[in-house]
């Protein structure tokens, strides 16, 4: 089944609720961004992409790893694990050259939006020490 902007659009949005993130589309029109507070987490694209048809999802590894308290080397190889599991990789393109997740089917977006999910959930129930919202995306 082929994937549909407005499709990842929905999904990233569901996960912008969960974790009361601000999103804004670029000026091109060529995808979204999602922030908290002052810092991007990811941005998905729809023009651009290495693969005509897919979206790539770009992640802040670094202002991911300062949002749930973990090592960035921690969220890198998360990364990668999406990049192998539920996507692929794709190329990163901007000056700021984020790890990029490439999705092609729209069976990929359910499996991508609930490793994000669980990754956050999972640290959450190891850090007892800290409120639950300490780590929220």
């Amino acid at each position: 089944m082929s994937l549909a902007w407005t499709e990842v659009r929905i999904a990233l949005d569901k996960l912008e609720d969960e974790f009361h993130w601000a999103s804004h589309d670029f000026d091109s029109g060529s995808g979204r961004r999602y922030r908290a507070g002052s810092g991007t987490l990811l941005s998905a694209y729809h023009a651009g992409t290495d693969v005509s048809g897919t979206v790539e999802i770009a992640l802040a590894a670094h202002n991911l790893a300062k949002r749930t308290g973990r090592d960035p080397g921690d969220v890198f190889l998360w990364i990668h694990g999406l990049q192998t599991t539920f996507g692929a990789y794709a190329r990163p393109k901007t000056r700021y050259k984020y790890p990029r997740v490439a999705v092609s089917s729209v069976r990929e977006l359910p499996l991508l939006a609930s490793g994000k999910t669980d990754y956050v959930t999972l640290k959450q129930n190891a850090d007892l020490n800290k409120p639950s919202d300490a780590v929220s995306l």
